[in-house]
């Protein structure tokens, strides 16, 4: 299904995600199902994912869970009373970690380095959090 905008000439493309087919729609719906960047076939693709993964652009990724965390701890604090806050915003900041964990997007090890515990403190506390942990491929 296409939707053209012609006043701005963008375009609304839809695509079923879990299309397998060995043309250019195909292998880009393979490359987005990755999770390492050395697995994505595209280059420019491939490079953007390790930026935000592995190199410079974790400190974007890094403000993008501040943020959320802030807006945790809001809602927590209306609720639990602003003595709470500190911890709403630690709460709301693992919740953001476990979340991008257990879908691939962060590298456990990154994610207990942005937490400043351990990867064993982090692993356990994901776990009870009610999260899964991805296995290796």
């Amino acid at each position: 299904m296409k939707n053209y905008n012609d006043k701005c000439g963008s375009h609304i493309i839809y695509v079923n995600g879990r299309y397998e087919g060995n043309d250019d729609i195909g292998r880009m719906m393979k490359d987005f199902h990755q999770c390492r960047p050395e697995q994505i076939e595209s280059e420019t693709l491939s490079k953007a994912v390790a930026y935000y993964k592995e190199k410079e652009g974790r400190g974007a990724m890094s403000e993008a869970v501040r943020q959320y965390a802030m807006e945790y701890a809001k809602e927590y604090a209306k609720e639990y009373g602003e003595e709470q806050k500190e911890e709403g915003i630690l709460q709301g900041k693992n919740n953001m970690l476990y979340s991008l964990v257990s879908k691939g997007r962060l590298k456990i090890d990154v994610a207990a380095e942005e937490a400043n515990v351990s990867l064993g403190e982090f692993e356990k506390s994901m776990e009870e959090a009610g999260y899964k942990i991805p296995e290796l491929v």
